[in-house]
């Protein structure tokens, strides 16, 4: 399938949480179909995004089939359905823009927390233009600089969103390696936007006692409503199917993004979730604190520009 033919994001995610909820009950995808009165083929490309369904089709499979409760989460679905084909805002230049760079930014404008570490680079969201001019230049055709330094420029205007929370690490030596021209403005602005208050900027310094397996950059985005709380009847006592298919296929609106020289690849299993919290538990505690963080960008500039 081509760059421009694959489903978004939201087409895959909306997908995915309609296959766990029907795996959830026990059903084949036969029964799925049969409740649509579709072709078992054409549940399977819905549940694979690649194709669309009616917003009452998706109401009747969540209510009527799979009995979820949440209406917050049926809601959050169908808005899902309604932005399935959206492509993020940042993407205005989509042809330009790899198919693994135009999921990112997609999951990254319906995120509301992101945690990022890098060892070499400082972090897109918290870029200068000279900086991000600089290094893609290094990296990038001549033809693709423009729209992709637009893109991560215009990500920025995530920052300004009310409710959305970024945390980062860097690496200490992430800070030494700013090209000179630039890292004056660039370390400048580093510490002015970590002292915004849904910013949070620590520096992992060299003697970090860490192990290996942590070191390639990796970001944790939280989606909105990740955390949906489960029914209780009248009784008191959770609702016995309905609320536990919810917490299973809300559970991964959690997602890690890795990047690779190839390409990038995004885990959802639980498993993956869970080691990924746990090495972001580990990193942030082994960084400095947010105000020695910014002693150490102020030292790293004098060095530098002397």
């Amino acid at each position: 399938m081509s760059a421009t033919n694959r489903p978004t994001w939201r087409a895959r995610r909306l997908g995915k949480e309609l296959r766990d909820l029907r795996e959830a009950r026990g059903l084949h995808a036969r029964a799925a179909a049969e409740h649509l009165e579709c072709t078992q083929p054409r549940m399977s490309q819905i549940e694979a995004g690649t194709r669309a369904l009616r917003p009452a089709e998706l109401k009747s499979l969540l209510v009527d089939l799979y009995e979820v409760k949440d209406k917050d989460y049926v809601a959050r679905l169908c808005q899902l359905l309604r932005d399935r084909s959206k492509k993020a805002w940042t993407t205005a230049d989509g042809p330009m823009l790899h198919a693994d760079l135009q999921d990112y930014l997609t999951i990254e404008e319906d995120a509301k927390r992101v945690r990022t570490y890098e060892h070499s680079a400082i972090p897109g969201l918290l870029q200068t233009e000279d900086y991000a001019n600089l290094i893609l230049g290094l990296s990038t055709p001549v033809a693709s600089v423009a729209p992709l330094l637009a893109a991560r420029m215009n990500r920025q205007k995530k920052l300004l969103e009310e409710g959305f929370e970024l945390r980062v690490v860097i690496d200490l030596q992430a800070l030494y390696r700013i090209p000179t021209a630039v890292a004056a403005g660039q370390l400048k602005h580093l510490k002015e936007q970590a002292q915004s208050t849904n910013v949070t900027v620590q520096v992992l310094p060299t003697n970090a006692q860490m192990p290996l397996d942590y070191c390639p950059p990796f970001t944790i985005l939280s989606m909105t409503g990740t955390d949906a709380p489960e029914e209780e009847t009248g009784n008191g006592s959770k609702e016995d199917f309905g609320a536990a298919a919810v917490a299973a296929a809300t559970w991964s609106l959690d997602v890690v993004w890795l990047e690779h020289r190839t390409g990038a690849s995004m885990l959802e299993g639980l498993n993956d979730l869970a080691a990924y919290e746990a090495a972001w538990a580990e990193m942030s505690a082994a960084a400095l604190s947010p105000v020695d963080s910014q002693k150490c960008m102020q030292v790293a500039a004098k060095e530098i520009t002397q």
